[in-house]
């Protein structure tokens, strides 16, 4: 089995959790009972019986199974939240931790208003049969409060046709939206609290065709939704972060040389279900509440890249970086984790959300590319283009990002399958020569 030092290749951990989910709110512990001889021991102990509350717990008993209560330490008492509650407590919890950064763009294509901005994972342009990912944020100071129902009314309009296309309402801030036919639209977003109008949000785009070369190029390729991914999602993405590395950085072929791999082993599928995954477990400890082997739970790659997020914190500078000892990987591996665990909650949380959207994530590829190029003990003297010639360095660098730095030096640095299939992208993958620059 291969070593890897960013990225987990493990199924999805099947430990049990505990079935008490703990939020913070104000002085406010909020859970959810899942039990009902549970909840018949606090009630008896801590306030009052389940009868009291009448046909409210009746019907929230009978429709979701569990009561949402909350606890307050400054009264003693526990009491049952309003139905809706659930709806507010996710709304508290999708609050960004870096809303600057997301009302900047950082993300994806972005509208903002005071309080919310509406983020796409995909920029306009895009191209035809791909798919965005839509979903609105808390960014301003405003917080819904506890208890707050907040809808959504989706609204497609094609400028061209001047009329709306498609429209939907839904409890859910986030929206899947297929580009099927090529032209310009709005995406329109209207927020509702507690069935009043809030905030309104509206995102235009263009959808194009796509490419006649990719579409002939990947005709019968099993690879086909992974190079659509590449050149139709990514391109410009790809193209940006490589070229921010500066010159003595890395060009975008040998990234998007990289990342083709990663899409291929890790489909748009299985990349989200990694990433919701790690979501609810830092919502859960952002929330005051604990999880059963944390770090298995939240240090994961994920993302375009698949980078773990301890590999981003050294990156990032919150953590110190550390190469692995060549003799003795699990003891520089075990210190990268310990020194991981120490980053306040939120700081990790910050750095997931650089990794969750693939734009930030592809950015953050091409830093740790060029990070890993660029120490004393690899080929810092090499420009980008000389780098990308070197098929020893190419190899190397690429082995690297797939298992972690190590401390040899740059002509006994061992390279594995992983490297000699990034080379071999770079240097005969037609379509990546074809969209990819190498300057």
């Amino acid at each position: 089995m291969r070593e890897r030092i960013h990225r987990n290749d493990d199924r999805r951990d099947q430990l049990k959790e505990e079935d008490n989910n703990y939020v913070t709110a104000k002085d406010c512990r909020v859970f959810k009972m899942q039990d009902e001889k549970r909840q018949s021991k606090m009630h008896s102990e801590e306030g009052p019986t389940m009868a009291s509350y009448g046909n409210l717990a009746e019907k929230m008993f009978a429709k979701e199974k569990m009561v949402i209560a909350m606890y307050s330490p400054s009264t003693g008492k526990t009491m049952i939240a309003p139905e809706n509650a659930e709806q507010g407590l996710n709304k508290i919890q999708r609050f960004p931790g870096n809303s600057q950064k997301v009302q900047e763009g950082a993300f994806g294509q972005t509208t903002n208003s005071a309080t919310r901005s509406l983020i796409c994972d995909l920029s306009s342009p895009v191209k035809q049969g791909s798919t965005g990912r839509m979903e609105v944020f808390q960014t301003g100071a405003e917080v819904s409060r506890l208890g707050a129902a907040e809808a959504y009314e989706w609204r497609i309009f094609s400028v061209d046709q001047d009329k709306y296309v498609s429209s939907k309402k839904s409890q859910s801030p986030i929206r899947n939206i297929y580009y099927g036919t090529p032209g310009n639209y709005r995406t329109e977003v209207n927020i509702f609290i507690d069935g009043r109008m809030f905030s309104s949000l509206k995102l235009e785009q263009t959808v194009e065709a796509e490419d006649s070369f990719l579409t002939s190029s990947v005709a019968g390729s099993p690879d086909a939704k992974a190079y659509r991914e590449l050149v139709n999602d990514f391109n410009t993405y790809i193209i940006d972060a490589a070229n921010s590395t500066g010159v003595n950085g890395i060009t975008p072929r040998m990234l998007a040389s990289v990342l083709k791999i990663e899409i291929s082993n890790r489909p748009k599928e299985g990349r989200l279900e990694e990433i919701e995954n790690v979501k609810e477990n830092y919502t859960e400890l952002k929330s005051g509440g604990w999880i059963f082997g944390e770090q298995k739970r939240t240090d994961r790659s994920i993302g375009v890249g698949q980078i773990r997020t301890s590999t981003a914190s050294m990156l990032l500078g919150k953590t110190k970086w550390i190469d692995q000892d060549v003799n003795d990987k699990d003891e520089s591996r075990d210190q990268i984790k310990e020194n991981f665990g120490n980053v306040k909650v939120e700081e990790r949380w910050d750095i997931f959300e650089q990794l969750r959207f693939p734009k930030s994530n592809i950015l953050m590829a091409a830093n740790l590319l060029s990070k890993l190029k660029n120490r004393p003990n690899r080929f810092p003297n090499l420009s980008k283009t000389d780098f990308a010639a070197n098929k020893h360095a190419v190899e190397v660098v690429a082995t690297e990002y797939n298992m972690g730095g190590t401390n040899s030096n740059a002509e006994d640095a061992q390279s594995s399958g992983y490297g000699a299939t990034a080379w071999s992208n770079l240097n005969s993958d037609n379509i990546i020569i074809h969209y990819f620059p190498n300057t």
